[in-house]
């Protein structure tokens, strides 16, 4: 699993081209990229003097005193050696072709990681004893291969920004788009947050129990999977079977007691719109797993496996547009804990599900339980957990019911009975958190919610003067 003349076509012109052709060419080689100790322990050397010396070409007398004074002159200095470097240096090359050929020792040093990783995996099957789990040795092989994917497509560490902002700002001008990200269905709350859900990012929103947290989620998901967009619910408290029912219910406003019943079967009206809305889901490309009781890194592994049966890549190698959902970020299993305190698991919980969106080039909602402060305060301390949360994440909000306090204020509950407050998010305008919020009009008899205005702008119309000094995963 190899190239030869690549090899010797790179070193050849490394000798000939030194700094010049290392920095625009092979910055991305390493020497163990190379097959033979040989081209690994010139290349060692050749990269030593470009980076030291700036060397516009390398003789073999300064490979030798580099391989000397590194330790390789048993490999580099010996006659054999020495002829064979002189031989390799007067090989003509072509610098227009030196690209491709690093891309092809590039190529064969990927497909021998595989193999490894491959042959790894063999390994341990053939050393079961049949005692072991083997979902952990399902999720130790994927991660073993599916995590190294990423890493064959990503950029490189250092990247000029003046040439790459050219090229970036023309890809946008060729393809332009309505949203920054993937549009939620709840535009204020999408023009907040800087544009829907962005890439690479972990999107939290925050709630009190039996505020709507699993209903707002379920909203989405139908928003987006209706755009053709792919969404994964990894679901910490309800079944399927429950969330079936919701989601039959949201499509067809079929009160969810009479789908629950079979009692919208007695009513032809009921009965169209539930095989209507069944029709409709049967095109969704939405998918449920119950991950209660399941290590992050099982989570994780189920992620893993839904990105490479149902989302899939593009034609540069990039994962196409998915959302993933995971309601709602908290410790499955106490005995997870060991000496950690629940604030460091979930911290460590919320680092692993962000590195994991940024490698793997995807979004992420996450809701979180907030504290009994976060009834009257908006802020990132009334989340019940860690400061990471608030530290990792794109955007923070609050999805809370409206008070007494803002009817009074004259936003009447007609304009919504729940609001949505952005307390912090790295993108978008963001709110006032103090005294903005979007109001959500919500009907939980068939778990539908539905984007308001915002209160100042009904406080506006009515005439107000604001003070601005104050287990198994089964596709739908």
């Amino acid at each position: 699993m190899s190239d030869k003349i690549a090899e010797r076509v790179v070193i050849s012109s490394l000798l000939n081209g030194g700094s010049k052709i290392l920095s625009s060419y092979a910055f991305g080689i390493q020497p163990e990229f190379f097959t033979t100790d040989l081209n690994q322990s010139c290349f060692r050397c050749i990269k030593n003097i470009c980076e030291r010396d700036d060397a516009n070409k390398i003789s073999i007398e300064m490979i030798c005193s580099e391989a000397k004074s590194i330790g390789l002159e048993n490999i580099l200095c010996t006659k054999e050696s020495v002829e064979h470097l002189k031989t390799i240096s007067s090989h003509p090359f072509n610098e227009d072709e030196v690209g491709s050929f690093c891309r092809k020792i590039k190529f064969w040093h990927t497909v021998e990681n595989l193999d490894g990783r491959l042959k790894r995996g063999v390994k341990k099957i053939s050393e079961l004893k049949g005692d072991e789990s083997l979902l952990d040795l399902v999720s130790s092989i994927e991660e073993d291969i599916f995590g190294y994917l990423p890493d064959m497509v990503s950029g490189d560490d250092l990247v000029d920004m003046s040439s790459f902002s050219l090229d970036h700002i023309k890809f946008i001008e060729e393809n332009p788009c309505q949203s920054a990200g993937i549009p939620t269905g709840f535009p204020k709350y999408d023009q907040a947050i800087g544009g829907g859900f962005r890439r690479g990012t972990v999107n939290i929103v925050g709630a009190r129990p039996k505020v709507g947290k699993s209903t707002f989620c379920l909203n989405i998901c139908r928003n987006i999977s209706q755009r053709g967009v792919p969404v994964l619910y990894l679901d910490t408290e309800m079944k399927k079977e429950s969330q079936a029912v919701k989601l039959v219910s949201l499509i067809s406003k079929v009160d969810q007691y009479k789908i629950e019943t079979g009692q919208f079967k007695e009513k032809e009206n009921l009965s169209t719109s539930v095989d209507e809305a069944l029709g409709k889901i049967s095109t969704l490309p939405f998918t449920h797993s119950n991950v209660s009781g399941k290590k992050p890194e099982e989570i994780l592994s189920i992620i893993r496996r839904w990105l490479s049966s149902s989302v899939g890549k593009d034609s540069n190698g990039h994962t196409n547009d998915c959302v993933v959902i995971l309601d709602y970020l908290k410790t499955m299993d106490t005995s997870d804990l060991g000496d950690l305190k629940e604030y460091q698991y979930l911290g460590d919980v919320i680092t692993k599900m962000h590195n994991f969106a940024v490698k793997h080039d995807i979004p992420v909602l996450s809701t979180v339980q907030l504290n009994r402060d976060g009834i009257n305060r908006e802020d990132g301390s009334v989340i019940s957990g860690s400061d990471r949360i608030l530290w990792l994440c794109s955007s923070m909000s609050f999805l809370k019911k409206k008070t007494d306090e803002d009817v009074a204020a004259g936003d009447l509950m007609s304009n919504g009975d729940r609001k949505m407050i952005v307390v912090d998010t790295r993108y978008g305008s963001g709110m006032d958190s103090s005294s903005e919020y979007i109001n959500v009009v919500s009907n939980m008899d068939y778990c539908e919610m539905v984007e308001g205005r915002y209160n100042y702008e009904v406080l506006d119309d009515a005439g107000f003067v604001s003070d601005d000094d104050d287990d198994d995963m089964i596709d739908f």
